[in-house]
């Protein structure tokens, strides 16, 4: 059994003090903001009949060190146009960090919604590229990427 006598500690609750009033390491920085807009493949799946988009964000991301901050997508249909944005951030450590990634490749993804169109031709847009596309679909496609981009594979949980 420890026993305290009157005096025997007081150095502890110097070094306490002074512990918590230290600032943060210089080798740990803040994380930089990336913010990808309109970056990616769109995907175009069909469920139920019923064109259903999403787009995989064009940046390989470590779960490590790569933190999503937000993801959003959106489409809007003007006579043969079909356009669609997106948005991703993403936090990850500043170059010359000296923190170790794991050297591992996941993509966000954002679902933008379904696609209820007549039937014809149509030019898909997406930032500054541009395809045409004839609907109805008759099987999944992905535009600006290969279709195996559209099932690549999602931050692991």
């Amino acid at each position: 059994m420890i026993r305290k006598r009157p005096g025997d500690w007081p150095l502890l609750g110097t070094v306490l003090g002074l512990a918590v009033s230290l600032p943060a390491c210089e080798d740990d920085p803040e994380p930089q903001l990336t913010r990808l807009d309109n970056d990616g493949i769109v995907c175009i799946d069909l469920i139920r009949g019923v064109p259903s988009v999403h787009v995989v964000f064009g940046r390989c991301l470590s779960r490590s060190c790569d933190v999503p901050q937000a993801a959003a997508c959106s489409l809007r249909v003007t006579g043969d146009r079909i356009e669609v944005f997106s948005q991703f951030e993403f936090t990850s450590p500043p170059a010359g960090s000296h923190r170790d990634c794991e050297a591992e490749c996941y993509r966000e993804r954002s679902e933008c919604g379904t696609l209820e169109i007549s039937p014809g031709a149509y030019r898909l847009a997406h930032g500054a590229a541009e395809a045409d596309l004839t609907f109805p679909l008759r099987a999944p496609l992905a535009s600006f990427g290969l279709e195996s981009d559209c099932a690549f594979p999602k931050r692991p949980d």
